[in-house]
């Protein structure tokens, strides 16, 4: 038998990780949306941390919990315009 293990990221790390997403996505824009980038990204991350916490798995509805990927698509969809 093996045992894998997963320590879940910090916020500064998950931070570092779409702040680089999107300053390549956001470097071919002018300097007043480039500024707009950190701001993006710590409102999206505070978004999802409130929406972690507060829509927290039930017994009807254990079927879903909030993970990366959920905000990776955010960031998928902004990409993508």
């Amino acid at each position: 038998y093996n045992n894998v293990a997963a320590v879940d990221l910090t916020s500064d790390a998950i931070t570092v990780i779409f702040e680089t997403i999107t300053g390549y996505f956001f470097a071919s824009f002018c300097e007043p949306v480039q500024k707009l980038q950190t701001a993006l990204v710590e409102s999206a991350l505070q978004i999802f941390d409130d929406i972690g916490e507060e829509l927290r798995p039930t017994p009807a509805k254990s079927h879903y919990t909030f993970n990366l990927r959920d905000i990776w698509k955010v960031f998928q969809g902004l990409c993508s315009v």
